[in-house]
């Protein structure tokens, strides 16, 4: 009953954040949303602060670093592996589109409240190594061009999935969501000297 509750109320204050951003969302809110009282929501999660930064680690793993199958992931080679990891870092359905908006959230936040900053910080750190642990495999295995840095390449495949993505989710008519790949895919395999191939969709959560 706990893990259930505590799983609502991550929901419901996802769900509220990405409509309202975060400044208008109270925790009253969220527990009237998730059904529950607010000392228990309290219980769970003792400021907002640290609510929000429960339910962005949730929204990461969205982005790949628990919904993917890792086992299947594991088995591509390494350029099939970084493409379907870059395609999965780009808001690819209407989850992720949710998640990007939470993200954005956390951006604005953390540019004021050194709280914030430290989890987009730990976040971003999370997702530089989960890239760069296919590049760097690739690297080893002669996929990709030897000497290549992978923290580096992996920083820029995300900075160009930050920027591409948020034009995928206001429609930006010239940026559609398949072209926001090629863009970032293309770049990548660059600096790796490969073209990158298309992701493998059958190991992302369907």
């Amino acid at each position: 009953m706990a893990a259930g509750s505590r799983d609502r109320i991550i929901q419901a204050a996802a769900d509220a954040i990405a409509k309202h951003g975060l400044a208008a969302v109270r925790m009253a809110t969220v527990a009237a949303e998730a059904g529950v009282s607010s000392a228990l929501l309290h219980y769970h999660f003792e400021t907002r602060a640290n609510l929000f930064a429960t339910v962005l680690d949730t929204s990461m793993q969205r982005l790949g670093l628990a919904d993917i199958d890792d086992e299947q992931l594991h088995q591509l080679a390494p350029p099939q592996r970084l493409a379907t990891m870059i395609w999965s870092c780009l808001p690819t359905s209407p989850e992720l589109e949710r998640d990007w908006l939470l993200w954005h959230e956390l951006w604005g936040q953390a540019i004021r409240d050194t709280e914030h900053a430290a989890t987009a910080i730990k976040l971003y750190r999370q997702i530089d190594q989960w890239l760069a642990g296919a590049i760097s495999e690739g690297v080893a295995q002669g996929d990709f061009t030897a000497g290549a840095d992978p923290m580096e390449i992996a920083a820029v495949a995300l900075a160009l999935c930050d920027g591409l993505g948020l034009r995928v989710i206001f429609a930006d008519p010239v940026m559609p969501l398949e072209r926001a790949y090629q863009l970032v895919a293309g770049e990548v395999g660059r600096q790796l000297g490969v073209q990158l191939p298309a992701p493998v969709l059958s190991v992302l959560p369907s």
